[in-house]
């Protein structure tokens, strides 16, 4: 552990150690004496990182680099309208994920259904699998062509896909 204070080391490169035998290295950016905690800066020019340790739990302090160094505090602009819209879409991206579970259906319906809908736009139509742009229905026990009822032009085709997926999947 060093003789110095935390105070006198902000801005030095150390490597801390806590309690828990963790190693965390950075800067050290400032102290918080009033809640005892030391912060420390791991970024770069392309990231701002810190860590946040309980002065309490830190077991050993090495120093890497004595000189202090001034630490960036520049906040880079952040379009927050593209930062919202990213967030908008990455959140209806998991949200038609979970409507894509019917929790009523077969593992093996499930699975199957989780397969042909990587090449065509599937739904739930209670426990059949409905091929929206085809207009064509599997339903269980998804096993053969006698499962697949629909438009006539693509039922010979879907049959087919669903034979191979079985296969894929190691179901028959």
């Amino acid at each position: 552990m060093s003789s110095l204070s935390y105070t006198e080391m902000v801005g030095m490169e150390i490597k801390v150690v806590t309690t828990l035998d963790e190693e965390h290295k950075g800067r050290i950016y400032t102290i918080d004496e009033d809640a005892n905690v030391v912060i420390l800066y791991r970024g770069n020019e392309n990231s701002r990182d810190y860590v946040f340790l309980n002065a309490d739990y830190i077991k050993d302090i090495v120093i890497l680099d004595q000189e202090r160094h001034k630490i960036d505090t520049e906040i880079p602009y952040i379009d927050v309208t593209k930062y919202l819209e990213e967030l908008d879409k990455q959140m209806q991206k998991e949200s038609q994920s979970l409507e894509q579970i019917n929790s009523l259906a077969s593992p093996e319906g499930q699975l199957i259904f989780n397969e042909i809908s990587r090449t065509y736009k599937c739904d739930w139509n209670g426990l059949n699998i409905y091929l929206v742009d085809l207009d064509v229905e599997i339903s269980p026990p998804y096993s053969n062509d006698q499962n697949v009822t629909g438009n006539p032009s693509a039922t010979t085709r879907i049959s087919n896909v669903l034979m191979q997926t079985r296969r894929k999947l190691n179901l028959d």
